[in-house]
Formats: structure tokens, sequence, C-alpha cells
């Protein structure tokens, strides 16, 4: 018999507006504080950030670790049974085995970064700072000869005011400066090494325990969504990480690849500061479009002041360079993960750099890309839904698609 004074479907309305209001309520309150009170909410975030990031460094290492989990599972997986269709999640050997070869290649790669590359980069940069007064004075003539004279006063002016501000003139303050300087290095230092010990730890336990989290989140996932909703975002979420994957995987790849191709073309040419240039090429390397201008510009600056000719040498070089990157090496090892054009590739590099810095700038076209692909589908199936053709090139004149 049905209860008069309970109607199910009432009761369902009622609860959908009920936590519908209270999201619409929350949302509001956190855009206002957001626009009355930023500091204190970006604040909160950052303390959060902060206290987090031993975990969020895990979480990077165990992201950039996973290829290579993948390539030993699959060397084990043939080794170890000799089939190539067992699942290799269900021997626990196979599994941990991988992990501590990726881990400890991980290692292994940062260790040859320190003990070779490192050493010979601060060589190189204390022989730059020494000898580059000596080789910036024949500038610093021209421009005292060629510019007028009010204007390298004017210059001269700001430069020592800004030196005077960065070096106190008080002995005390000067010990006190250099002390605070001395406490807050030793800090990073330690802070750095505790950050990458305890991710290497967490990253050690998400590997091992990716399958499982996997399957709680697609749990929850089925108690909170539809069928469909969940198909789409379990869907979405492969995509994302295949994009982003393919993309930084591939861009290491392509700048390490970039950055031997540099330093072997400037020993055969013979331009100065080979190893720290060929350097800053393959990490700038890594940022989309404007990553070879941003590595380029400077060092031919550099380059400028030891050698004039060898700049130009240098310049032709990287122009070179930057075609075999992007016509031989980046279609090779990118494939064209990222799915979207240059307009949008540039696009998402300039909106979020000055959203997130750096770090928008590495991740900016990725992100972009996940995106673009969801809003892509978004429209591919109200499109669908009107009967229309999803087919881009249907629509260079709708009149004749609708």
């Amino acid at each position: 018999m049905k209860d008069k004074f309970f109607d199910k479907e009432l009761w369902k309305k009622c609860k959908t507006y009920g936590i519908t209001a209270f999201l619409v309520i929350a949302a509001s309150m956190t855009f206002y504080f957001l626009i009355d009170k930023p500091d204190s909410i970006l604040g909160f975030i950052s303390d959060i950030i902060s206290t987090l990031s031993p975990i969020i460094t895990g979480l990077v290492i165990a992201f950039l670790l996973n290829p290579i989990m993948l390539f030993f599972e699959g060397l084990f997986a043939k080794i170890l049974n000799g089939k190539n269709n067992i699942k290799l999640n269900s021997n626990k050997l196979i599994k941990y085995l991988s992990i501590i070869c990726a881990i400890l290649s991980g290692i292994a790669i940062v260790t040859i970064i320190i003990i070779i590359i490192i050493p010979n980069l601060i060589a190189s940069i204390s022989e730059l700072i020494t000898e580059l007064p000596n080789k910036a004075s024949p500038v610093i003539n021209w421009l005292n000869n060629t510019l007028p004279k009010e204007t390298m006063k004017m210059v001269y002016e700001q430069v020592n005011t800004y030196l005077n501000s960065l070096v106190p003139t008080d002995i005390l303050k000067s010990f006190e400066a250099t002390a605070g300087f001395f406490a807050s290095g030793v800090m990073g230092i330690y802070n750095f090494v505790f950050n990458i010990t305890v991710g290497i730890v967490v990253s050690f336990y998400v590997l091992a325990s990716k399958d499982y989290f996997k399957k709680i989140m697609q749990k929850l996932m089925c108690v909170l969504f539809k069928k469909s909703t969940v198909k789409e975002i379990v869907s979405t979420s492969k995509t994302s990480y295949r994009i982003f994957t393919n993309f930084i995987v591939g861009k290491l790849l392509g700048s390490v690849v970039i950055g031997v191709i540099c330093f072997i073309g400037m020993l055969i040419l013979r331009i100065p500061y080979a190893l720290l240039i060929s350097f800053i090429i393959a990490i700038t390397n890594i940022i989309p479009f404007f990553g070879p201008f941003i590595g380029a510009v400077p060092s031919a600056i550099l380059i400028l002041l030891d050698t004039p000719i060898k700049a130009v040498w240098f310049v032709l070089f990287i122009i070179v360079l930057q075609w075999i990157d992007g016509n031989v090496v980046e279609p090779r090892i990118l494939h064209d993960s990222l799915g979207i054009s240059s307009f949008w590739v540039v696009f998402s590099i300039m909106l979020f750099s000055g959203l997130f810095g750096m770090i928008g700038m590495l991740i900016g076209a990725p992100l972009f890309a996940v995106i673009y692909n969801i809003v892509c589908k978004f429209v591919n199936r109200k499109l669908e839904h009107k009967g229309l053709s999803i087919t881009q090139e249907d629509y260079v004149d709708v009149t004749k698609t609708l």
C-alpha cells in the first residue's frame, strides 16, 4: 500500500534540489572569499600544498616512473613466465621487482647527472663569472661611446641603487643577513632531501597499490554517478593519462636527445660553453614552442660576449637543430600526442604561464589538450543528439549541413 504521507518521487526531487542549492551556495561563498579576501584563501591553499608536498612529490615520482615500471613488468613477464598473455599484476614478484628496478633506474639517472654533469656545469658557471667582466668591458665601452652620457649615468645610478639595497651597510645587519641566508639555505636543502626521500617511499606504495586505488575510485563512482557517467569519466581519465604520459615522457626523451646533439654540434663547431649551453637548451626544450627561444637568446648573448662570429654560427646551428627537433625527433617520439593545433598550444602556454608561472608553461599544453578533448566530446554528443554530423569538414558552410 502506497504511503500517502511519503511520496518517493517528491522526496527524490527535494533531495536533488537541496544538494544543488547547497553546492550553489558553497560555490558562491567560495567565489566571494576569492574576490574579497584572496590572500587568505591563497595562503590557506599554499599551506595545504606545503604540508602535502612530500605526498605530491611522491605522486609526481610515481607518475614519471610508471612507464619504466610497465617496461620492466613486460620484460620480467617474458623472462619468468615465458608467456605474453598473462596478467602482469597477478604476479606479485614481477610487480615488486619492476617497482624496485624502476626506482633504481630513476636514482641511477639522477646520480649520473649529479656526478658527471653538475660538476662540469659548476666549473663552466665559475669560469663564466670570472671572465664575464673582462669580456663585457668592450660592450660597456661601446655603450659609453654610443649612448648619451645622461642615459649611462641614469643606468649606473639605477644599478648602484639596486646593488646597495641588496647589500646591508651595517656590519651587524650584514651578519644577520648572512646567517639568515645560511639558515634558510640549510632548511631548504633539508626540506628538499626530506621531500625526495619521503616521495620515493610514497611512490613505491603508490605504484604497488595503483590497482587497489583504481578499484576503490571506480567503486565510489558507481555509487555517486550513473553508469553512463562512470563510463564517460573512466574514458576521459584514460585519455587524460595517455596525453600527459606521452607528452611529458616524450618531451623529456626528446630534450635529452636535443641536448646531446647540441653538445656534439657545439664541440664540432668549437663554440664556447658547450656543456652549459647544451644543458640550458635541453631544459628549456621541454617547454613547447617558446622553449627553444627561451634557451637560445641568453645563450647567444653569452657567446656574443666571448666571440661574436661564434654567436652567428650558434644561431644558425640552433635553427637547424630546431628543424631537426620539429621534423625528426618530436614526430618519432611524441606522435602528435596532444591532438591540438599549434595555435592552441601557444594559447595554452600563454594562458597557464600567466596563471601558474613556470609550472603552467610545462603542463599548460597537455592540460589544455585534456580540456579540449572533453569539450569536443560534449559538442559531438550534443550534435549527435540533434542528428547532425560531427565531421569538422561538414561545417565549412553550415547552411549546407543544417
